[in-house]
């Protein structure tokens, strides 16, 4: 079972990812960066499992002016009916992601470049305030922008991240001018790029999007800007003219060509997978059984149940890491702690090494009547602190 893949009782699973995740984001911050770039725009890569906890952790608010609409243009390119994996509303109903769009109102730069963040503060101080996650765009203010400047917007975010800790706070570059790799915008957006790789935040790098086609194509060097154009034409009509059905239609995409917006939006979800847990290594995988099956399993109370667990790290190289193992019951988690105890509170099973784990037994009993949860998580680093990295999770009814 991969990690994609869910059962059919969705409450029950649902309660402890949800129990999960909470532990997750309210336990630790990113101890690695998280660079949204052109590279991070193709959805066949990331698991819907990983988008539907993103949905599930996530109230977001982004303030943003026309420019920062084209992220929400392509997610709405995307969006779909109710029932779509992709679905997003104010309040995120029907299993939808909660995105209230232009709250608060302005951009990184507008009406100047701190209200902004007087703004943020207010929304998350409001007591009928329930966001966890902010995103502000730039509308051509970085083109302008000194090194103080942006050292302004970087102090600014770092103090909201450390006065809210329970908030994600998302960054971002400013657009392209068509200044070219020289230019005073490339500059600045540099100095995010290296503020965030260095200080392990989340960057949205708007400017690199719209750098490439999607075959990888560069054009920044070649003067490119907002609309996609470069100084051999425009690179989103010719990707479109050669790719028949790849690119999506809209009515408008401010400043831009719609190709911009879709591949915009689909980062944005790219990069809620991984704020929600996910890590893009494809050949990982990770899988908990019960009696051999992927689950649901229902047994009668006097038939024993064989949980075995395994692991693959594919190419993933890491040190040491945290191997969680525990069951879910009467709205209580017992962990396993290898090699053989079990104790009611959540408990790691151990540290080691990435390993090719073969399945292995860690359960053969008949349970008493339920309905049960077991989940078989590995994080990526060993703090002892729940990150889940990689999660799956098996569901057993005892009848």
């Amino acid at each position: 079972m991969t990690r994609n893949q869910q059962t059919p009782d969705k409450m029950l699973v649902a309660t402890i990812v949800t129990l999960w995740v909470l532990l997750c984001i309210h336990s630790v911050s990113f101890s690695q960066p998280i660079i949204i770039d052109h590279t991070c725009t193709d959805l066949t890569k990331v698991p819907a499992y990983w988008i539907n906890q993103a949905k599930v952790m996530s109230r977001i608010s982004y303030g943003h002016t026309s420019h920062g609409s084209q992220i929400v243009t392509g997610m709405n390119l995307l969006r779909g009916d109710t029932d779509s994996l992709y679905w997003f509303d104010h309040d995120g109903t029907n299993g939808g992601l909660s995105f209230h769009d232009g709250n608060p109102s302005g951009d990184l730069g507008n009406p100047d470049r701190t209200t902004w963040a007087t703004r943020t503060r207010e929304l998350l101080d409001a007591s009928s305030n329930n966001r966890n996650m902010i995103m502000w765009s730039w509308c051509g203010q970085v083109s302008s922008a000194s090194e103080k400047d942006i050292n302004t917007y970087l102090d600014l975010m770092n103090d909201l991240e450390q006065d809210y800790p329970d908030v994600t706070f998302i960054y971002m570059t400013g657009h392209l001018d068509g200044t070219s790799e020289t230019g005073n915008l490339n500059v600045r957006n540099n100095q995010i790029r290296n503020y965030c790789i260095a200080n392990s935040k989340i960057l949205f790098d708007f400017a690199d999007i719209e750098s490439y086609d999607p075959l990888g194509n560069y054009f920044l060097n070649r003067g490119a800007d907002d609309g996609c154009f470069y100084d051999g034409g425009n690179w989103a009509d010719e990707w479109c003219s050669a790719h028949s059905g790849e690119c999506a239609s809209c009515s408008s995409c401010a400043h831009s060509h719609c190709l911009n917006c879709q591949l915009k939006g689909k980062a944005f979800w790219w990069m809620m997978a991984r704020i929600a847990g996910w890590v893009p290594n494809g050949d990982v995988s990770i899988d908990i059984r019960a009696n051999g099956q992927d689950g649901p399993l229902i047994v009668s109370q006097d038939t024993p149940v064989s949980i075995t667990v395994s692991f693959h790290p594919g190419s993933y190289d890491g040190p040491h890491v945290d191997w969680w193992i525990g069951i879910y019951v009467d709205q209580i988690i017992y962990s396993f702690i290898f090699p053989t105890d079990w104790v009611p509170e959540i408990k790691l099973c151990g540290q080691a090494p990435l390993f090719d784990l073969p399945p292995f037994e860690i359960l053969n009993t008949p349970l008493p009547q339920g309905d049960y949860a077991i989940y078989f998580a590995v994080d990526d680093n060993a703090d002892g602190i729940p990150d889940g990295t990689w999660l799956d999770i098996v569901e057993v009814q005892v009848q």
